[in-house]
């Protein structure tokens, strides 16, 4: 499940993303990460990852993830939370091929991710 929380006033989007994704959950995320871009001109995005379950990623959502890819020249600063090394491991290496800042933290320093994302 994906789902988006946008900071009232700021352009500061939360993403958390658990288990199963599919192609209309990445509409609507796309919708509100497009919707803070008109309105501000950038973007923030501190996204948290659960257990990722990539045996139920619909393909269709993939797609829909690579349109992704015009908005990422908007994200100033994305910071990823995740338990699992492998996917900060993967932001990581991504961070140096994207134009904004990223950097990921462990699921105990939200707070640390936080601060650095609207700081």
């Amino acid at each position: 499940m994906l789902t988006t929380h946008v900071e009232t006033g700021t352009d500061l989007v939360t993403i958390d993303y658990s288990g199963a994704l599919d192609a209309q959950e990445m509409k609507a995320c796309r919708a509100v990460l497009e919707q803070v871009v008109a309105e501000h001109g950038s973007l923030r995005l501190l996204a948290r990852y659960g257990d990722v379950d990539l045996r139920h990623i619909e393909p269709q959502a993939i797609w829909e993830d690579l349109k992704n890819i015009p908005i990422i020249r908007h994200v100033e600063r994305c910071a990823i939370v995740a338990h699992q090394d492998w996917l900060r491991r993967i932001s990581d290496v991504a961070g140096h091929a994207l134009p904004g800042e990223i950097r990921t933290f462990d699921v105990g320093q939200e707070a640390q991710a936080r601060a650095w994302v609207t700081g």
